[in-house]
């Protein structure tokens, strides 16, 4: 690897040749991966992307850095830039979760092509939520613990250290805050009705 950045340093010039040898090195990381969730293609492409885009993104940080600074629209600042990023970064993780879970190649193709060209936004609000599995209190138990993670979210982005925060708070605080919390995964996770919460995401792959 040293060998072959000093060679990419000489063709490509100092940013690529500094950065080639670690690109091939994630690469080849998120392609086993990818080969580490399954045999099946979309699983191998699953791997592959990820590689891709993050080798693509080191590659390109120079003209993103410009392209920050033209349009300013820098996720490192509070506002629009940091809102803009996250929902940058969740699509492209949403969008790649299709390969890692759906049962071929062809199905996650034809689930993207779906969504993106044929959404189906009443779906959202018509009960068919519903029909795939959690019922109206796993729906609540889903959107309180959403709820929690962004406060946790909310607390870290404005420099507080919610650990610290709780570390530092009355005995009796932290008895209640983590009573609650192992309540809440003892109750809502193991006694939640026919909800499997024990079983392994990769046990049907």
């Amino acid at each position: 690897m040293g060998k072959l950045g000093r060679l990419t340093r000489r063709v490509f010039g100092k940013h690529v040749g500094k950065l080639l040898p670690g690109i091939i090195a994630t690469f080849c990381v998120y392609l086993v991966i990818g080969v580490w969730h399954g045999s099946g293609a979309n699983l191998l492409v699953f791997g592959l992307l990820n590689g891709v885009l993050i080798s693509a993104s080191l590659l390109a940080e120079p003209w993103l850095v410009k392209l920050r600074s033209v349009s300013k629209i820098d996720g490192s600042r509070p506002g629009f830039g940091r809102v803009f990023s996250g929902l940058r970064t969740l699509a492209i993780l949403g969008a790649l979760r299709y390969f890692a879970r759906a049962d071929s190649l062809g199905e996650a193709l034809g689930m993207l092509k779906q969504t993106f060209f044929h959404p189906r936004f009443r779906e959202l609000w018509n009960g068919t939520v519903l029909e795939l599995g959690l019922d109206r209190a796993g729906l609540i138990i889903l959107a309180s613990g959403t709820v929690v993670l962004l406060v946790r979210d909310l607390l870290t982005e404005r420099g507080k250290d919610c650990g610290k925060m709780l570390n530092e708070s009355r005995p009796a605080i932290q008895f209640v805050v983590l009573l609650a919390a192992l309540s809440a995964i003892v109750f809502l996770g193991i006694y939640s009705g026919n909800v499997q919460s024990a079983s392994f995401i990769y046990a049907g792959m």
